[in-house]
């Protein structure tokens, strides 16, 4: 990394006007991308410690040389991507990402668990009465409310707004991506803009339910994010945003080449207190967090983390039980209280 210019649509004045101070207060030049050191949790303000030195993207070869920072608190334990891209640079992590194309419309709802998976759950939270949200997934976890108005940050081509639509919410979506937009408005009866959460002035108290759905990660504004999510809240609305989790099993195992680190368009990735943090911070009324192994799509991600690390020379793919016995772990770990599954849930709601 260096402090040679230039850099794309960037010039040393512009740091001024767009809020990210001097030049001299150490913008870097990552490979072309415009960055600068981040020390401290943005959530806690603790210190940061080195994690993992030396990553780079090869999924999908986005430019730059990128450390991973560890928050020192031992009750918050969140990371981060050091140096952190400003926001003018972030398009270029995505030149070559996967885009969103709309998928048919199957009649499949897989955003419920239906069978004896069904039952087991039901089961569950009458048992663990105590933290019945957790067995209560379906939809995102907001199965049994009554439905309302819905927002879901990050829509993608629309696959979970329809399955809300279909459980009788007037579902709303906005999504960064116009592909993504695009395959979502292909979709009857349901709403997409374009854009960010913070461009969109929604009404206070609009909705009744907001979604994020792997999103957090990508935002260099969680604090602001969140905090928006609770003002277009109504009273009894509740947030719902799902994130990979540091503490996942998965992370313990494959270390700098777990898929969750998703380097560099991962600038946060979160722990369980981190996002309880997050949500009180933000003025919420009850807040919990609890991590989810994900079944298949938990399966997905430690797959590409063995495809990652024979990319880096650090391994071979795993034999077919590498992976589902590390998932199995991290169900057995989740079942006693432990967050070891590959994303953590945050459930904030408005009294």
């Amino acid at each position: 990394m260096n402090t040679d210019f230039p850099l794309e649509g960037i010039s040393p004045n512009s740091f001024h006007d767009r809020g990210y101070g001097a030049l001299d207060l150490g913008i870097v030049n990552n490979a072309g991308i415009a960055c600068r050191p981040q020390a401290i949790c943005m959530t806690c303000g603790g210190e940061g410690a080195i994690l993992h030195q030396g990553l780079r993207d090869c999924l999908f070869g986005a430019p730059g040389n990128w450390n991973f920072k560890r928050c020192t608190n031992a009750r918050c334990g969140m990371g981060w991507l050091d140096p952190m891209p400003l926001p003018t640079s972030v398009h270029r992590f995505y030149e070559a990402y996967y885009t969103h194309d709309s998928q048919p419309d199957d009649g499949n709802d897989p955003y419920s668990t239906r069978g004896w998976k069904a039952v087991a759950k039901s089961v569950l939270a009458r048992v663990f009465f105590w933290k019945a949200d957790t067995f209560k997934s379906n939809l995102l976890f907001l199965q049994g409310r009554k439905p309302g108005r819905l927002l879901e940050v990050g829509c993608g081509s629309g696959t979970f707004l329809r399955a809300a639509a279909r459980h009788g919410w007037e579902a709303v979506g906005i999504d960064i991506d116009p592909g993504a937009i695009t395959a979502a408005r292909r979709t009857p009866g349901i709403e997409v803009r374009l854009g960010e959460l913070t461009e969109q002035a929604f009404p206070t108290g609009a909705f009744d339910a907001v979604v994020m759905n792997n999103v957090l990660e990508h935002v260099h504004n969680p604090v602001e994010i969140i905090a928006e999510c609770r003002r277009i809240l109504a009273p009894g609305g509740r947030l719902v945003a799902v994130t990979p989790n540091l503490e996942a099993y998965g992370h313990d195992v494959m270390g700098p080449d777990w898929r969750g680190l998703e380097i560099p368009r991962h600038l946060y990735v979160f722990t369980g207190p981190a996002l309880v943090h997050l949500g009180q911070r933000a003025g919420f009324d009850r807040v919990r967090s609890f991590s989810s192994a994900g079944g298949g799509a938990g399966l997905g991600i430690l797959e590409e983390s063995y495809r990652i690390a024979e990319a880096n020379g650090r391994g071979h793919r795993p034999r077919p039980h590498a992976t589902r016995n590390i998932l199995r772990r991290e169900i057995m770990a989740n079942a006693v209280g432990r967050s070891k599954g590959e994303w953590v849930v945050l459930l904030a709601d408005r009294a």
